[in-house]
């Protein structure tokens, strides 16, 4: 029995002891959970904030880097002055407000020598004969342009005209390209505010649309145009362009230009003939960026 008294009285005194000891290991577990805790939730927010960050080939270039993709794009633009002699026919098509037939369709064919320019002649025309005075406005325009040096054509893409921001790195028909905005230097009725893609590859001109910074007519609220490039059959020409013009007391006015065709003039020696294409007349440079005066669509 007092060996029963001793050992319980001993288990009395220790008791506390084991609690205490007990509710430390416990209070020490729970703390290494907290902190492991604690811990993941750091780590998995670092990883999220890295993961959620651009990768840096997307990150912006500096201001040296945008600086060489604008003047390599205006050297890009420059070198077209001496591509290979060719012919384009081009379509126009003038519609009015919504309705989706047009009141106007203009077949033009458009000779190119780099030593002489560009020049170019009406082959057929039905419907209004607004639409071939609109045709012949743009294309006389155009011709005058393209006896100047691509840096010197008005409304030229270049660092004299506008401000250049980089936007993004994107594809346009599966193209790889830079994204640019541009912002007028002035308030000039053949400069625009809106954007270009630039080829990576190449840094030629792919897409540029936008709207006149200033109307070019009272008759024109305003002016939004869209012009495409791509290359066809080896030779880079202006492949579609789309203007919108809203003409006072008369409504929206669409012009639609699409090149249905191309070819090398090299093929068109003597008398040879293919079709539309005919044996060259004298021709004057192309390409003039946003210099298509659709700009011109004024009211008379």
């Amino acid at each position: 029995m007092q060996c029963v008294y001793v050992l319980a009285n001993a288990a009395t005194g220790l008791a506390p002891r084991l609690l205490q000891r007990t509710w430390a290991v416990s209070m020490l577990r729970t703390h290494a959970l907290m902190y492991k805790a604690l811990f993941a939730i750091l780590v998995s927010n670092v990883l999220v904030a890295q993961s959620s960050r651009p990768a840096t080939r997307n990150a912006a270039p500096s201001q040296f880097q945008l600086a060489a993709i604008v003047q390599g794009m205006q050297e890009a633009e420059a070198s077209l002055a001496r591509q290979a002699p060719y012919q384009v026919i081009r379509e126009y098509r003038l519609f009015s407000g919504n309705n989706p037939v047009p009141t106007s369709r203009v077949l033009a064919l458009l000779d190119f020598r780099p030593e002489d320019g560009k020049d170019y002649q009406i082959e057929e025309h039905s419907g209004s004969n607004r639409g071939e005075q609109i045709v012949r406005r743009i294309l006389d325009r155009e011709v005058a342009e393209s006896t100047k040096p691509a840096e010197a054509q008005v409304g030229a893409l270049t660092k004299d005209n506008y401000e250049f921001q980089f936007v993004s790195e994107t594809t346009l028909d599966a193209h790889p390209c830079y994204l640019l905005r541009l912002a007028p230097k002035r308030k000039d009725k053949d400069l625009m505010v809106g954007q270009v893609w630039v080829d990576k590859g190449t840094l030629l001109i792919r897409h540029v649309e936008g709207h006149l910074v200033k109307s070019p007519s009272w008759w024109l609220k305003e002016v939004s145009v869209k012009i495409s490039f791509n290359e066809v059959q080896g030779t880079w020409i202006q492949s579609d362009v789309e203007a919108l013009a809203d003409v006072r007391l008369v409504g929206p006015q669409t012009l639609r230009s699409h090149a249905l065709g191309t070819q090398s003039l090299g093929l068109l020696a003597g008398n040879q003939t293919t079709g539309i294409f005919r044996k060259p007349r004298t021709q004057r440079k192309f390409n003039s960026i946003p210099a298509e005066a659709v700009f011109q669509l004024n009211h008379k």
